[in-house]
């Protein structure tokens, strides 16, 4: 539905775009929803035009979308809209760890074990310094932390 906004009408792709759209696609995407939550960097200067715009449009669109599910009463759709207004203003997918937007102080691998632990903000909070420690340690591929 987003994708189809009036506002993306005059967007079309670009002959010279198509081998990084494809290349973006494959490494930046975990879902089938092509959007620029994924943080992929991009060469062509008309591509980062066109980003900007898109992202813009996207935040406001999203936003919009939460108010008229929150108005309705319709609870699971308006959480839905929340969680993806949330993603774009962050740039970080509602399934990742939220501590994702500070990726440039934290390593791929720091949020990889957050995110199998299922450790959220709370859960970090409420834990001593020496058992966030321990995440390395305890935490095994499919299996909740016991930190």
């Amino acid at each position: 539905m987003i994708a189809h906004s009036s506002e993306f009408e005059n967007i079309a792709i670009r002959e010279e775009e198509e081998n990084e759209l494809e290349m973006l696609a494959r490494t930046s995407c975990p879902l089938e929803i092509k959007l620029y939550i994924s943080r992929g960097s991009m060469d062509s200067f008309s591509l980062v035009s066109d980003a900007a715009y898109i992202s813009a449009s996207l935040a406001r669109i999203t936003r919009a979308l939460f108010g008229i599910c929150l108005r309705r009463g319709w609870c699971e759709m308006t959480l839905l809209m929340l969680e993806y207004s949330k993603a774009v203003d962050r740039q970080v997918w509602p399934h990742q760890h939220s501590l994702r937007q500070f990726d440039n102080h934290l390593s791929a691998e720091i949020f990889r074990k957050l995110e199998e632990c299922g450790a959220d903000l709370d859960r970090l909070f409420e834990t001593e310094e020496k058992g966030i420690g321990g995440i390395n340690s305890v935490c095994t591929k499919g299996r909740g932390c016991s930190f």
